[in-house]
């Protein structure tokens, strides 16, 4: 088999398994003679989806990972297995190891904490097809923090619960805007959408509304802030400038797109407990933004001109939404905080401020 990991179901039957007992999954590598990814230092992982074969356990069909680390080597052999994450989330994690590989565990102590992420795509169309597109930053961002990113195309409404109990959290990622009627409105002149997005905010806000009953945090971004706000009944301004009386930039008209402008974000809220600061400056690009407030959400941030900044539930949840950017400036402190924060909740599976 030498460095191949397999991509379909033929792997299931090329392994055995051992059981351990962690269902946190950060790969840390140590002891003598580990190369690849440094010895005490995170290795570069390579990814594939897989299901488990007919006859398995867990059940057939239940969807993984596989972690390859076929470009690491220990004492100058390969280090082929590949690691089934989250296969079942109440069982036992499994570690497959290839038949012709020595199975000693006790040669290497692998540590696991990373969080899978869901990032949700925009979509555009393409001919008579969609395209699902996703900007680096975002993957930046969580990786940065932390987690383990995951883009997620849109997929059919019967795998929406499956993916939910399957994440540790969500990212909704900016895009194009929300078709309008989805809030009860008729679309303004301005606003850009379409069928695409149409089945792009649908599954959006049925994946949200799944994540929210299993108290998983979500986390939206510009466009994920305001569907958010959809999602929970709430409505939108279509067109800050010919809709809201501002003296405030919060998009360019020209790239880099971003404006910048100060964001003050009420003490006490779960999103000042992230970010730990109460005035900050973002880098924000949108035209439109929250109106009437979703049911079971609150507003805990404003641009000085009064715009609604961020939002977060009401009840203690883990679900926040900002307006602004922050995987764009990842060199500020509190965009660092917030992801670092954001994924902390998805390991702890319950609300918990930023050390």
């Amino acid at each position: 088999m030498g460095k191949r990991v397999f991509k379909s179901e033929k792997m299931a039957s090329r392994v055995s398994v051992i059981d351990i007992q962690s269902l946190h999954d950060k790969i840390v590598l140590k002891g003598k003679g580990c190369r690849g990814g440094g010895t005490g230092r995170r290795a570069r992982l390579k990814i594939w989806w897989v299901k488990a074969r007919a006859g398995s356990s867990p059940a057939p069909g239940t969807i993984g990972f596989l972690l390859d680390f076929s470009h690491i080597t220990l004492d100058n052999s390969p280090l082929c297995f590949p690691i089934p994450l989250r296969l079942q989330r109440d069982n036992p994690l499994k570690l497959g190891f290839p038949n012709n590989v020595q199975s000693d565990a006790s040669k290497f102590n692998a540590v696991i904490e990373m969080m899978v992420v869901g990032i949700s795509c925009s979509v555009r169309p393409r001919g008579d097809d969609f395209i699902h597109e996703l900007q680096d930053r975002y993957v930046r961002a969580i990786e940065e923090a932390g987690g383990l990113a995951v883009a997620l195309p849109r997929l059919s409404e019967n795998r929406v619960r499956e993916l939910a109990e399957f994440l540790d959290g969500l990212v909704i990622s900016g895009g194009r805007d929300i078709p309008p009627e989805l809030y009860g409105e008729r679309p303004h002149l301005t606003t850009d959408t379409d069928e695409a997005m149409r089945q792009r905010a649908e599954f959006e806000i049925a994946l949200v509304k799944a994540m929210a009953e299993l108290n998983k945090p979500v986390l939206g971004i510009c466009y994920g802030c305001q569907l958010l706000n959809v999602a929970f009944g709430g409505t939108l301004i279509q067109d800050i400038p010919s809709q809201w009386a501002s003296h405030l930039t919060h998009k360019l008209l020209n790239p880099p797109w971003f404006a910048q402008h100060k964001v003050e974000i009420t003490e006490g809220s779960l999103l000042w407990n992230w970010v730990q600061e109460s005035k900050i400056v973002v880098k924000s690009s949108h035209h439109q933004a929250v109106a009437k407030v979703g049911s079971g959400l609150k507003v805990v941030a404003w641009a000085p001109d009064g715009v609604v900044e961020a939002i977060e539930a009401v009840d203690g949840k883990p679900i926040v939404g900002v307006q602004w950017h922050p995987e764009a400036q990842l060199e500020a402190q509190h965009a660092q905080r917030l992801f670092a924060a954001f994924v902390q909740a998805c390991k702890t599976g319950s609300i918990r401020k930023s050390k």
